[in-house]
């Protein structure tokens, strides 16, 4: 089957499986880089069922040597590669899976970014923009990523129950996250005195002329923000590592932040347990 075929099929697949839009984009744009590669070396069309281990390999060392990819990456890309094949060999298009037995790079993962939070108060409290600031704090005290703060309506934050409803999360999750007690006043002033004069009546987050907050805007300013105040760029994925690590750092136990997170794994959580040498010393004296 020619590979066109195969990837509309396999887009199928994933939207029939209720992949995310951006997990189905990601995929799509991998096996087109890849057939545009195949074809290349070739000189002719992919046909799924001639791809080679070899060429898939070949593939993977030009991500990392022309195109400059890191490791990181790379290992999604041939995760993605797989996955493709495990799909062409259910439907019986292929006999074998050639990306199967590949080993994904290993490398040294860096903890995740995240600000101190004696720098967040006068970092957040320096943003001019009310809207922005509003959220800013709610990404900080929930740990909500940034597409689910933005799109969250009135009825979603709930004043009266005292708590914040993602619905459709990542992975098409719900979950409830309490509204802390530092962050309940400043979201009720910013429904009082602003966002009553907003155009739009669905999204909590919205601005007077567009009726919405937008992921790129909002980092836009918190980048405009930084450099202001002499930081290093801060970002709105920053201030939900922000959050993970300031409960770690109370002591608050990781199964909890893991549902709080939205988290599917405590593997994943994990990345936010950040350690310092002053951590580690008091850890040793401990004995």
């Amino acid at each position: 089957m020619i590979a066109h075929e195969a990837v509309l099929l396999f887009t199928d697949h994933l939207l029939t499986a209720e992949r995310s839009q951006k997990t189905v984009i990601g995929y799509q744009s991998d096996l087109r880089n890849f057939e545009r590669f195949y074809e290349r070396k070739y000189n002719g069309p992919w046909y799924v069922e001639d791809t080679t281990r070899e060429d898939v390999e070949e593939y993977i060392a030009f991500l990392k040597h022309d195109r400059g990819l890191g490791p990181a990456t790379r290992n999604r890309i041939l995760f993605g590669i797989r996955s493709f094949f495990r799909f062409l060999i259910q439907k019986e298009i292929c006999s074998v899976n050639v990306a199967d037995h590949m080993e994904p790079v290993r490398y040294a993962k860096r903890e995740r970014m995240h600000v101190p939070e004696d720098n967040l108060e006068p970092f957040i409290a320096h943003i001019s923009h009310p809207v922005i600031q509003a959220a800013a704090y709610t990404l900080f005290y929930t740990g909500l990523r940034i597409s689910e703060c933005v799109n969250l309506t009135m009825q979603n934050v709930d004043f009266a129950s005292n708590c914040i409803r993602v619905i459709n999360g990542k992975g098409k999750k719900n979950r409830t996250v309490p509204i802390a007690d530092k962050l309940f006043p400043i979201l009720d002033t910013y429904r009082e005195t602003y966002r009553s004069h907003a155009t739009a009546k669905e999204r909590f987050f919205a601005t007077e002329t567009t009726g919405r907050l937008s992921p790129s805007y909002f980092n836009h300013v918190l980048f405009r923000t930084s450099q202001s105040l002499g930081m290093e760029k801060v970002t709105a994925h920053m201030l939900r590592h922000s959050f993970a690590t300031s409960l770690v750092q109370r002591g608050v136990n990781v199964v909890q932040i893991q549902k709080l997170l939205g988290h599917s794994s405590l593997t994943v959580t994990s990345v936010y347990t950040h350690a310092t040498l002053d951590d580690l010393s008091q850890a040793v004296n401990r004995l």
